[in-house]
Formats: C-alpha cells, sequence, structure tokens
C-alpha cells in the first residue's frame, strides 16, 4: 500500500478519507505507527510551516480514529516527547499540538510522567488565552482530566503550575471555559494545599499589603483626613521599594517589573499616573487608544453627559479654576468614546464614577484621560454588563460555587446579581466607595492585572456582608 502516497494526498488536498484508511490501516495491525510516524516524517520537518501544521493535524486525526486502549505506554510517551518539542517550536503548532495532546491525555495507559509533561509544555510554552475558544476548552477538559484521575501528576508540578494555571485564566469570557476553570480550581484547592500554602509563602508579603488595605477601607470612615494623610505618606522604611520603582520607571519597565517591586502596595501620588499607564499598556507606540480631540459635542444623550459630569465635579470638590476645564475634558472623552465604538451613553452605566479616581491625576492632555479611561473600560469592564447580562449568571455560578446557602437565600428572594452587582462591576467599585479607599484599590488591581478579580471582590464583599 502506497502510504506516502496518501499522507501526500492529505497534505496537499486536504483529503479527509485519508484518515480513515490510515486509521483503518493502523487498527487491523497492518501499519504500526512508528512507520506511520516514518512516513510523515519529512512533512513533519518540512521548512513550510502550513505543511507542519497540516501534518500535525493528519497525525492528530488519525489517533482520534483509534480507541482509547489503543496506544501502548512507549508509545505515547514518545508522542509526548515529540509534540512538546513541536509546541515550543511556532505559534502556528500550538493547536494541533494541543489537540494531539488532547487525544493521548484520553488513552488509558498515559503515565504520570508524560501527563506531567504535557501539563508543563502547556502552561509553560503556551499563552493559553491566545488560543481559541475550542482549543481552550481542550486545555482546560485535559487538566480536568488529569485531576480526576492522575492527581500525581498535577502534585509534581508545584506552586508554579498553580500561578499560570491562574494565569491563563485571565480574560477568559466564555461561559464553558469558565465552568471548567472553577471545576479545576475545586479540586486544585482540595488536593494542592502544599502548593498552594507555597504560594502563600511566596507571596506573604503582598497578603500582608492586602491586609494593609483592608485595614485602610475598615477605618476610613473613622477619620478620613488622617487616611488621606497617611495614603500620601510613606514610612523611612519603606522607601526602598519606592526608590527603586521609581528608578525602574524612568528606565522604562514593564508591567513584571512593576508588580515585582511593587507587590500591590499604594502607590505614591508621583507615581500613581506612570504606574497605571504602564499597567494598562498606555504608551506612544500603542495606537489603540488614539485620540481625535474635538469640541462638537452632539450626541442625542449630550444633555445626560452633561449633567453627570457636573454632579461628578461638585461632588468631587474640585478646584474652581480648574472646574471648568475638567468638566469640558471629561465630557470630550465621554462622547469621543461613544462615537468611536458607537455606544449610547445612558444614565447609571458606571462611566461617569471611573472618572472619579481618574480626575486626581495629573493627566497631561484629554488624550491622555481618554487612554485610561478606554483602557480601564476594554481591560476590566465585562461586555454585556447589563440587566440579566452574562458576566452576572457568570457571577451567580461562582457564588453558588463558594456559598450555596447565600446563593439560595438570593434566588428564594429573587435577587439577581445585577441588582446588587451592577454598580461594582461596571465602575470597577470606584461608583460606591471614597477616594482614599478607591485609589489603593486600583494600584493593586492594575498591579495585579487580573479581569476576574471584580468577581472574586464581589464575593468576598458578600460573604462578609453576611
Amino acid at each position: 500500500m502506497n502510504y506516502q502516497g496518501l499522507i501526500e494526498k492529505f497534505v496537499n488536498d486536504r483529503d479527509e478519507t485519508v484518515v480513515n484508511q490510515l486509521g483503518q490501516f493502523l487498527m487491523k495491525k497492518e501499519l504500526t505507527l512508528i512507520d506511520f510516524i516514518v512516513y510523515i516524517g519529512d512533512y513533519l520537518q518540512s521548512t513550510e510551516l502550513s505543511t507542519r501544521s497540516l501534518a500535525l493535524t493528519l497525525v492528530a486525526n488519525v489517533l482520534e480514529y483509534l480507541p482509547n486502549t489503543f496506544l501502548e505506554s512507549n508509545e505515547i510517551h514518545h508522542l509526548v516527547v515529540f509534540i512538546s518539542a513541536k509546541i515550543s517550536d511556532h505559534h502556528t503548532l500550538i493547536q494541533p499540538s494541543v489537540l494531539l495532546f488532547r487525544i493521548l491525555a484520553k488513552q488509558s495507559a498515559i503515565s504520570d510522567d508524560d501527563c506531567t509533561t504535557m501539563i508543563k509544555s502547556i502552561f509553560s510554552d503556551v499563552y493559553v488565552q491566545s488560543l481559541p475558544q475550542a482549543h481552550r476548552y481542550k486545555v482546560f477538559v485535559i487538566l480536568l482530566d488529569f485531576l480526576l484521575h492522575h492527581l500525581g501528576a498535577v502534585q509534581q508540578l508545584g506552586s508554579d503550575f498553580v500561578c499560570n494555571f491562574i494565569q491563563s485564566m485571565d480574560g477568559e469570557r466564555d461561559p464553558r471555559n469558565l465552568v471548567l476553570c472553577f471545576q479545576c480550581v475545586q479540586y486544585m484547592t482540595k488536593y494542592l494545599d502544599g502548593c498552594i500554602s507555597m504560594m502563600s509563602e511566596e507571596n506573604i508579603e503582598q497578603d500582608n499589603s492586602n491586609l494593609d488595605l483592608n485595614h485602610h477601607e475598615l477605618n476610613s470612615n473613622n477619620n478620613n483626613n488622617d487616611e488621606d494623610d497617611d495614603n500620601n505618606t510613606i514610612k523611612p522604611q519603606d522607601n526602598q521599594w519606592i526608590n527603586e520603582l521609581r528608578l525602574a520607571l524612568e528606565k522604562g519597565c514593564d508591567l513584571g517589573s512593576i508588580r515585582s517591586i511593587g507587590k500591590c502596595r499604594s502607590l505614591t501620588n508621583d507615581l500613581r499616573l506612570p504606574v497605571w499607564k504602564t499597567c494598562l499598556d498606555i504608551n506612544e507606540t500603542n495606537a489603540e487608544y488614539q485620540y481625535t480631540d474635538s469640541d462638537v459635542f452632539d450626541l442625542p444623550e449630550q444633555n445626560v453627559i452633561r449633567d453627570d459630569v457636573s454632579r461628578l465635579l461638585h461632588a468631587s470638590q474640585i478646584n474652581q479654576d480648574m472646574l471648568t476645564s475638567k468638566m469640558t475634558d471629561i465630557e470630550a472623552v465621554i462622547s469621543y468614546y461613544c462615537k468611536k465604538n458607537n455606544e449610547t451613553y445612558e444614565k447609571g452605566n458606571g462611566w461617569i464614577e471611573i472618572f472619579k479616581p481618574l480626575i486626581t491625576l495629573e493627566y497631561k492632555d484629554r488624550s491622555e484621560l481618554y487612554a485610561l479611561f478606554a483602557s480601564i473600560r476594554n481591560r476590566y469592564i465585562p461586555r454585556d454588563c447589563e440587566s440579566d447580562g452574562m458576566p452576572y449568571h457568570l457571577f451567580r455560578l461562582l457564588l453558588l460555587y463558594h456559598d450555596p446557602e447565600l446563593c439560595s437565600f438570593f434566588d428564594t428572594r429573587k435577587i439577581t446579581p445585577d441588582s446588587y452587582a451592577h454598580i461594582w462591576i461596571r465602575s470597577l467599585y470606584a461608583g460606591l466607595c471614597s477616594l482614599n479607599v478607591t485609589l489603593p484599590l486600583w494600584d493593586g488591581y492594575f498591579q495585579h492585572a487580573d479581569q476576574f478579580f471584580a468577581f472574586f471582590l464581589a464575593l468576598v464583599l458578600l460573604m462578609f456582608a453576611k
């Protein structure tokens, strides 16, 4: 049989019938797996990326044709080693490699060591959120399957893996993937206590700073003036990291460096703007937030915008000399954002509250104010945050998992998450918090750079309020 011709037919003509033919030959033992890999070897090593990708896809499709008991342990091992090398070869090979991993993960003869190698390859060499939804789903299915059936393999990975997994959840919006993620978290917290404890020890300084933030918030109602002074006063023993961060900013550091130095701590007033800009990826080379200045305010809802801006500024006790310019800046930014993104401003949508912390910054012009607002909106405010919107269904699932009793209490009284969490999520908590709480909260929030943090913070608020 001309196996080489069949492989060439798939690579050149995308003939899917080849998959069934090769699968049947393997099942009948007319073709061995080793010979199959040898026949396809030239295509797997091709200088053409598209050819290599198609060859990997053919291997995946043929192996998927086989029963889950077909491959032997040594065959699985050689394939895992081979694919682990391919997955870091080029980004175009990641998707077929993930598909192959998913197929091998279902084989009954796979060893714990190969499971460990597979997970390391995925979560170390791949930015999971860059994958299409279907392939992200496969990644989370693989992990959940190993947590259920190969727990020893996952326990070998340590705290670095837990960190990488949490990072892979950043930005995940697909409900099907999120359900899998939460199931993985459930088993990880149950069986990986050692890894999580290690993470806690490594981040104890960050945890202490978060406790300081909570203490700061609890006492804000007792003495607001003292809190304002404390927020801008850095004790002498803390000067080292402040100076280190200031020096790093002067050298043009990235988010990783800021997170390493700042450890999500509250910032001084002079550092806040440059740190936020770096965390939000606002720079001259990023054209995503380009702003075209205009004093033409002709939206149908312009009066609503103007009234809300006026209300915000008068409540913020802005200096009278700055009042008019700030009002015009905010109105111009909101108007431009609406026109650029084809959105309609609505009263109570949380936009105006986002400006409450922003107007305390010494931004240089409207374009910088626009970039700050647009980046926060696009990065941290979920889409479809409307009445009965998908983010609130997601939050209910999160509450159901962590506190079923409280979730049942809300459900029986028909209290939906959008009725109480709307302003929290839409304004990133700026709508209901005073500035001496919002500013340090956002300092840590942007350094942490986790889009899911808003949901977990809402969960904590509810559980403590209970």
